[in-house]
């Protein structure tokens, strides 16, 4: 949500056009799927009609899918430039003593790190837009084929959102620890370039930050960059063992105790 704050106060033009087209993009895979089954169900083998809405709504999707993700792009430029500029500014504005206080590897942590991962999250804004389309479309499509499978569709997936509530906390928790190691070693490369003239001289002084300074850093932070990284993937198995099983549970439970016929699911 703070992302989506930070870019509506940055361009509110470019962020409601890339909503609009990935949502519209998200609505085509469900209208296209209804085709298909639309088409087997049907005895008919002449529907012109059916035909060019199944490749209008495959141009739709690649127009609108590109629109939204042309317009992140350009938002999140224009954004990071802004924030860029911004920070320097009140880098340099802030007081000697609050600068040195706080630390310089810190503002260099944010100048780099911070901002490369807030344009991660922007980039993946359009895919996300397209999903919420897709599933809004579907829970539609399934609306229209029963209003109690819609209804069995929305309860099963309000059981499976505390798991991924549970691993998204998790993976957050994982994340803020890397970003502290990723703290303390900008620290480390800043007193490794400073003081790079008395270690190369001293071979204890340099052996000692090696081995008590360097090697730990680097230690921890692969840890916690492991960490992160098994979290998402986690996150992104786990959203799929979802869809399965709400798939699963559909096609094979639902049709025993309701009176659509399983033919239509699928």
């Amino acid at each position: 949500m703070k992302i989506l704050k930070f870019l509506l106060n940055t361009s509110r033009k470019y962020l409601a056009f890339s909503i609009i087209a990935g949502a519209v993009a998200g609505l085509c895979p469900p209208g296209i799927i209804a085709l298909i089954n639309f088409k087997l169900e049907s005895q008919s083998s002449l529907l012109t009609w059916a035909l060019g809405s199944f490749f209008f709504l495959v141009i739709c999707y690649g127009i609108f899918s590109f629109s939204s993700e042309y317009a992140i792009i350009k938002l999140s430029q224009f954004a990071l430039y802004n924030l860029r500029l911004t920070l320097s500014k009140q880098i340099l504005s802030s007081p000697l003593r609050s600068f040195e206080k706080t630390g310089s590897h810190k503002y260099f942590t944010i100048l780099s790190e911070d901002l490369k991962y807030i344009l991660y999250t922007i980039e993946g804004l359009p895919g996300f837009f397209v999903s919420l389309g897709t599933v809004f479309g579907c829970l539609a499509y399934m609306g229209y084929l029963s209003i109690s499978l819609l209804f069995f569709s929305v309860c099963l997936t309000l059981i499976i959102l505390p798991f991924s509530r549970y691993a998204i906390s998790s993976a957050e928790k994982s994340a803020k620890k890397f970003r502290l190691e990723t703290d303390n070693l900008y620290k480390h490369f800043h007193s490794l370039t400073r003081g790079i003239k008395d270690l190369l001289i001293n071979y204890n002084k340099k052996r000692a930050f090696l081995c008590q300074q360097l090697e730990p850093s680097f230690k921890n932070l692969k840890e916690e960059h492991t960490n992160v990284l098994l979290m998402v993937k986690f996150l992104y198995r786990l959203g799929e063992l979802g869809a399965f099983l709400i798939l699963g549970c559909i096609v094979f439970l639902f049709p025993g105790f309701s009176e659509i016929d399983s033919n239509s699911l699928r």
